[in-house]
């Protein structure tokens, strides 16, 4: 039998790490929250990038001007919105052009990507990608109208007639 004494050491000693650890506890955690803070901060910032909004932005345009020269070869769009279409397409293109020429300039100075973040510039970008999601959209309902129209133009319909068939033809701005 062990002396009653090394049992209490015993005892002690496997305690004293729990106690330190309880004392280290605070300091922990905020070791912990920091680098949650720092990790969740480099994903905003990658996130919210102006160069990987930018390059978002070219594929995106690139995606719109396709959509818009297949209705022009196709002749899906009538003089209107042939026009309008076109004025909405060279807004788009002329601010990506700004947009990438401020990137441009600020290529070499990596600190600006932050600077751009907190101005809200990478906004500015995104507002710039959803209007040519909205204008991939209104071409691609334009192409749907007309694909419906010759369908029932081939089965003999009229396009009156084809509001009681439940077809539903908007057209949103």
């Amino acid at each position: 039998m062990p002396p009653a004494g090394s049992a209490a050491q015993l005892s002690q000693s496997t305690c004293q790490p729990l106690e330190d650890l309880a004392a280290r506890l605070p300091c922990l955690l905020c070791t912990v929250l920091v680098l949650s803070l720092l990790i969740l901060t480099a994903l905003l910032l990658r996130l919210l990038s102006p160069t990987r909004l930018c390059r978002q932005l070219d594929d995106c345009l690139r995606t719109t001007e396709r959509l818009y020269h297949g209705s022009l070869i196709g002749r899906v769009l009538n003089a209107a919105s042939q026009n309008d279409i076109a004025k909405d397409l060279l807004r788009l293109q002329q601010d990506a052009s700004h947009i990438h020429e401020r990137r441009l300039r600020n290529v070499l100075r990596p600190w600006c990507t932050v600077w751009d973040v907190l101005r809200g510039q990478s906004l500015v970008i995104a507002r710039c990608i959803w209007d040519a999601t909205v204008l991939q959209n209104r071409i691609e309902v334009l192409q749907e109208i007309r694909l419906r129209e010759n369908l029932l133009h081939m089965q003999g319909g009229s396009p009156a007639s084809s509001t009681g068939s439940g077809l539903l033809i908007c057209d949103c701005h």
